[in-house]
């Protein structure tokens, strides 16, 4: 059996990947358990572990999550993404960039920004979900930038100031690479091609040469040796490795530790009823490796009792006080989205963030 340890918002990634579609095979084979009920329960089934969204925890729920792991361990099962040993994301940008390997720096938001060079994007340092901003170019429109930035509700020491990196073609387009690790399988999942600079999109599939072009990179891995040293540096077994290539140099976005796994195969081409698509074949493989490579961390049937463990009070008490707080910071991120959701705001927010970014003239 695999169980997966997931924070409560991300349950749904598992469940649909093995409800319906290419997980379906899985289902028997895979279980999820949140960490409020890891905390609660104190034990855990004998399986392969695998712990997702790291990121989202705070740093005494870290130290929670690296008891269970250490005893996990103790008992002779595996555990894959070490609470303790996993680069965050800017330590990983760090890394790569003192390592030569990015071309690229970032910079915490509530650190020195005097030598930051533009244009710049913020993002939040643990979520995944893009910039918060447009590109940036001097200090006048960060500063600006970072004024809308918290009045949504942001704090400053959540934050990351990137530089941007031009990854443009020679036709003028942007490349994603998107690549899973299971375990020590490396799996190209995506290639998105867009016109803009943060491609979050699928490529269009009436371009017959972008289409080939997504097919080479899914059947080759092309980048197979770089991607397993960005994996090897950031300590981090499962997870999905956002990419792209600058000048011929592959240049690490981002690793997510609570990657989606996929849709429903019908939506990709592959039903009676849906609109063909080109890249199915080329998915369908992706899929059927990512399957193998689970498969081959299922340990199969354990014998045994379930694996306790305790924790100190005190910092029972500690990971509750950082929960607390984080949980505020997250109730007053979406009161404020309410209310900019109210019939006549919806187009303030938009001009606003344009105004104090410096995009439009403040008249």
């Amino acid at each position: 059996m695999i169980y997966f340890a997931v924070d409560e918002p991300r349950r749904h990634l598992l469940e649909h990947y093995v409800a319906r579609g290419w997980g379906a095979p899985l289902e028997s084979r895979i279980r999820q358990v949140t960490y409020p009920q890891l905390f609660r329960e104190k034990k855990i089934e004998r399986g392969a572990w695998i712990f997702t969204g790291l990121e989202a925890l705070s740093p005494a729920e870290l130290r929670l999550v690296d008891r269970i792991q250490s005893a996990a361990r103790d008992s002779g099962l595996s555990v894959h993404n070490s609470a303790l040993n996993v680069v965050n994301r800017y330590g990983l940008l760090q890394l790569l960039r003192e390592s030569g390997i990015n071309d690229f720096r970032a910079h915490r938001a509530d650190g020195p920004l005097d030598d930051v060079r533009f244009p710049v994007f913020v993002r939040v340092a643990n979520e995944h979900d893009g910039s918060l901003t447009p590109l940036l170019y001097d200090h006048r429109q960060l500063s600006r930038a970072m004024i809308y930035i918290r009045m949504r509700g942001l704090p400053r020491e959540h934050l990351l100031v990137i530089e941007f990196c031009d990854t443009a073609g020679s036709d003028g387009l942007f490349r994603k690479y998107s690549i899973f690790r299971i375990g020590d399988r490396y799996i190209p999942r995506y290639l998105h091609i867009g016109s803009h600079w943060m491609t979050k999109e699928g490529t269009r599939t009436s371009e017959e040469a972008l289409i080939q072009e997504q097919m080479v990179y899914l059947l080759e891995n092309p980048h197979a040796g770089w991607v397993r040293q960005v994996f090897e540096m950031a300590r981090i077994e499962y997870g999905r490795l956002d990419y792209g290539v600058h000048d011929g140099r592959p240049q690490a976005w981002e690793i997510n530790l609570a990657p989606t796994l996929s849709g429903d195969p019908r939506r990709e081409g592959g039903g009676p009823t849906a609109v063909a698509n080109p890249l199915f074949p080329a998915r369908a493989h992706a899929h059927m490796v990512m399957r193998e490579a689970f498969e081959q961390l299922d340990p199969g049937p354990i014998d045994g009792d379930d694996v306790r463990f305790d924790f100190p009070p005190s910092l029972v008490e500690e990971a509750r006080r950082e929960r607390r707080a984080l949980e505020a910071i997250l109730a007053r991120r979406r009161r404020i989205g309410k209310i900019a959701a109210f019939p006549g705001l919806a187009k303030v927010g938009p001009l606003l963030r344009r105004r104090l970014s410096g995009d439009l003239s403040i008249g």
